[in-house]
């Protein structure tokens, strides 16, 4: 019986460095896989941060399908050497370290696209610059509680409650996957444009929790609580 063969996806051929951690970059890196990009996940030593830090290979493995894998010491100037080789080739470089910590490892923006103009530079943060916590670290509930998604979840007299999807990480990485794959877009590309792309994990609960919420606030006003909107 022949097989129908497999589409090779619509980023096949693009070539992804890969130094996300967690869950808000590399559910990002994960959509870019499942489009056919080629995906090169860095790791430290001792692996990447989600891989060692729950003691449950499923939470790693649910958000790094589909990609390659080097282990490189970044702290080492070989190691560093190595990872500037491959921005040369690099369509895209992504990152979601704490604030701060890309730029001392010597990959920051401006250090990456004088290696390579063309790259798309992306980066998921908690909060933008300017604010009051730009230099603070940011998983999912600090993002929804900052975002709003907690005070417009739990009964309507009860106290704020952190929603069971992880909008601020996994639905950040969404949105980070869908502003590269703009930013790659043939038109941009040809004109030799820059692209750098910044995403805010606070921002991307604060719209989602607006869209969820607008309608009941409208009719109701307060917590929707188990009602529908």
């Amino acid at each position: 019986m022949a097989m129908t063969p497999v589409s090779p996806g619509c980023l096949a051929g693009i070539r992804v460095l890969d130094l996300t951690q967690f869950e808000a970059g590399t559910t990002c890196t994960e959509a870019l896989a499942w489009m056919g990009a080629d995906i090169a996940k860095v790791e430290p030593p001792r692996g990447e941060a989600g891989r060692t830090g729950f003691g449950d290979a499923f939470y790693f493995m649910m958000y790094n399908a589909n990609k390659r894998s080097i282990t490189v010491n970044l702290k080492e100037e070989r190691g560093l050497a190595l990872v500037k080789e491959m921005v040369k080739k690099a369509d895209v470089f992504t990152e979601n370290f704490a604030p701060g910590a890309v730029e001392r490892l010597g990959l920051g923006h401006d250090v990456v696209s004088a290696i390579n103009p063309s790259i798309i530079y992306a980066q998921v943060k908690g909060f933008g610059a300017g604010s009051p916590y730009e230099n603070g670290l940011c998983f999912d509930p600090i993002a929804q509680a900052a975002g709003g998604a907690m005070s417009i979840t739990g009964e309507r007299d009860g106290r704020p409650v952190k929603p069971g999807p992880t909008i601020g990480d996994t639905g950040t990485g969404m949105l980070m996957a869908f502003s590269i794959v703009s930013a790659g877009r043939a038109p941009v590309r040809a004109a030799g444009c820059r692209s750098r792309c910044r995403i805010r994990s606070c921002i991307t609960a604060a719209a989602f929790s607006s869209l969820m919420h607008a309608p009941a606030r409208r009719r109701r006003g307060g917590r929707p609580a188990t009602t529908r909107p």
